[in-house]
């Protein structure tokens, strides 16, 4: 199950129900990145800009996920 989805910039974001964040190339499907943020966190939203992916949580914590360094480049 799906638990967020975003398009930006030609990636697609999601999260799986098991806590998986994944970008996907929009229109190949390729997998770009993916990030075990496991359960951690109580993801409430994310946002997606130039490349990095921001999430609270309820505890009132943000977090980022740079693009780039999640792909491994």
């Amino acid at each position: 199950m799906l638990q967020f989805l975003e398009i930006a910039d030609g990636v697609l974001y999601l999260e799986s129900s098991d806590g998986y964040l994944v970008a996907l190339d929009a229109v190949t499907g390729h997998e770009l990145w993916g990030f075990n943020k496991g359960f951690f966190s109580g993801v409430r939203t994310y946002t997606v800009s130039d490349g990095v992916v921001y999430f609270s949580s309820l505890n009132g914590a943000i977090y980022a996920i740079d693009a780039s360094v999640a792909a491994g480049r």
